[in-house]
């Protein structure tokens, strides 16, 4: 860790509800609209990558080792010249806990009390509280978790 830094680096507009914590190693690149809730808390070596519009609740906790973006940083285009991969808007709610080395990905929506497991990529949205979901499933109900 001696030479892991943490970067904030910001042009758009960031939203700071109370209180976060950034672990050394973390990153923030934000060129949209990014709101954390009170006590955020991201841990090192993860990064989240806004381009449109991010939100997390309060009381989220992001473990180590992952990503968060709602852009893939170029675009696709169809027959037609359409750009076929827009920048999608991420919302996680209240008192989530997102594991070690997961992806959420453009378009993830996580409603409150939600765990995302180890390694998971997360690209829909959901609308069950107190589960656990690992790659675009459910995978446990009626769990609550507590930092």
């Amino acid at each position: 860790m001696r030479y892991c830094r943490a970067i904030w680096d910001n042009t758009g507009s960031i939203t700071i509800k109370k209180s976060y914590h950034l672990s050394v190693g973390a990153k923030i690149v934000n060129r949209g609209t990014l709101t954390m809730g009170q006590d955020f808390m991201i841990n090192g070596d993860s990064i989240i990558i806004c381009s449109k519009r991010i939100e997390f609740g309060d009381g989220c906790l992001i473990s180590w080792g992952l990503q968060i973006m709602d852009t893939d940083f170029h675009s696709i285009y169809d027959c037609c010249g359409q750009v076929t991969n827009q920048n999608k808007e991420i919302v996680i709610g209240d008192n989530c806990w997102i594991g070690s080395k997961c992806n959420i990905l453009k378009g993830t929506r996580l409603p409150s009390n939600t765990i995302v497991a180890l390694g998971g990529t997360i690209t829909k949205q959901f609308t069950e509280e107190h589960c656990v979901i690992c790659n675009n499933q459910v995978i446990k109900k009626e769990v609550n978790w507590r930092k």
